[in-house]
């Protein structure tokens, strides 16, 4: 009976790599490693682009060169080459304008002279542009990779700190259950010597044994859990976490406060960009059975080495436009409509549930305030008791003493489990409002 629960002790309490350090530069540790954060980092960056090339109309593509830019002739008595230099400085959706400013340098070995066009100045647009459309749809887009990458920074908080509270807790019960089952050994032993002098009957031997098969479980339903833990932290780290979560968790807003405070999110932004969307383009739904025609024009201006061509204006319309199709318009049409119609309810539905989700988590803080009151009580009764049975200890059996020391120990390890249940409770509840709690970390720390 005791090789295999010994043999359980021993594997239980291999330590693994005990990591000290801060808990700000674990956290930051992760953070370079968490995959799912750095995509989602990489995915904001890529929107953030995206949204400036929409906004910054003022920065300009400036192309040089193009196809054909050098070429050579070989023959059998002379080499010529020649260099094709286009230059073009393009505004792209100005206000659904595009203009673009240009010129065309040539060169040619035999003549052994540069030749210009000319500079040319061209502005083009749609008739029904929604390039500010295209500026919400990359807003849009921008808010919510935001928020992808929010999430991804809080998770790995809350990763992290689960993890350092459970190498804790898992620790601290471990040792627990390791004195219990040293203790319940000594007792099956004594309640089978008494068995076998018939003092003790098999049904006290049968309870014990079983009790003794239970704990052994515990023990091992006790290493599953800790297989997720990657390392053992120090008991520094483990404090500083915890004063780094009641420093950020001390001053949390009202439920109506917090009701204003959700609306800077940015999922609940970029809904309320989508609805912007669909609104203005079910205003605009009529513009699917007209043609959209393209109207460009430009000015040229000739340069001293054609002194014979005067200013060149010219105008021009392209125009495509479908007659009959297959009912491809109306669809259009009416999906236009129904869009504004489904994005409306989406955006009272996210509205909706985040304001559920933040009275879920008040509610669920005042449980935790009560939980961690009960566990209060139940550490003071344990203390109690112990100090009882430490006042009658010479009367006491030594078992009796090591319980009664149990009891005290687990009490305490549940108390701070409620207080850390707590904690979260109020890390959850930041959560929900869209705080950066990687961010509330290193405010904290750099005070």
């Amino acid at each position: 009976m005791r090789t295999i629960p010994v043999i359980l002790c021993v594997f239980f309490l291999l330590p693994g790599l005990l990591v000290f350090g801060s808990f700000e530069s674990i956290l930051e540790e992760k953070l370079s490693k968490d995959s799912s954060y750095l995509l989602a980092r990489m995915e904001f960056e890529n929107s953030r682009l995206e949204n400036n090339q929409k906004t910054n109309w003022f920065m300009p593509y400036v192309t040089v060169g193009g196809a054909n830019t050098f070429g050579a002739t070989i023959t059998d008595d002379k080499t010529t080459y020649s260099v094709n230099l286009p230059v073009s400085v393009t505004f792209k959706n100005v206000y659904g304008f595009d203009f673009a400013i240009g010129n065309y340098w040539r060169y040619n070995s035999q003549d052994g002279t540069w030749k210009e066009d000319g500079w040319a100045f061209s502005v083009s647009r749609q008739l029904f542009a929604d390039f500010d459309i295209e500026g919400l749809v990359a807003l849009q887009k921008l808010e919510n990779s935001a928020w992808s990458l929010l999430n991804a920074r809080n998770n790995v908080f809350t990763s992290v700190v689960d993890e350092i509270f459970n190498d804790y807790y898992y620790g601290a019960k471990l040792e627990i259950l390791n004195i219990q089952l040293q203790l319940l050994i000594e007792q099956v032993d004594v309640i089978q010597q008494k068995y076998h002098a018939g003092v003790a009957t098999l049904d006290e031997l049968l309870k014990t044994q079983k009790e003794l098969q239970t704990l052994t479980q515990q023990l091992t339903d006790l290493q599953r859990s800790r297989i997720t833990i990657s390392r053992t932290y120090s008991k520094e780290v483990f404090d500083e976490m915890l004063e780094v979560l009641e420093k950020i968790t001390s001053e949390l807003p009202g439920e109506d406060e917090a009701m204003q405070i959700v609306g800077y999110r940015p999922d609940i932004k970029a809904s309320e960009i989508g609805l912007e969307i669909a609104k203005r383009r079910c205003e605009r739904s009529y513009q699917t059975f007209l043609p959209n025609p393209s109207i460009t024009a430009s000015v040229k201006i000739p340069q001293n080495s054609s002194p014979n061509i005067g200013f060149a204006v010219s105008f021009g319309l392209s125009l495509n436009y479908t007659i009959l199709d297959r009912g491809e318009r109306n669809n259009s049409y009416e999906k236009t409509i129904e869009s504004y119609n489904i994005q409306q309810k989406v955006f009272e539905e996210k509205l909706a549930t985040v304001e559920r989700d933040v009275k879920r988590a008040v509610l669920t803080m005042r449980v935790s305030e009560y939980s961690k009151k009960t566990a209060e009580l139940d550490f003071q009764l344990a203390k109690i008791d112990y100090e009882r049975t430490m006042k009658a200890a010479q009367y006491l059996s030594e078992q009796d003493i090591q319980k009664a020391k149990i009891q005290l120990r687990n009490a305490e390890i549940e108390l701070s489990r409620a207080y850390y249940n707590l904690l979260m409770a109020r890390v959850n509840y930041l959560k929900i409002l869209g705080m950066d709690l990687v961010d509330l970390v290193g405010r904290q720390v750099n005070r």
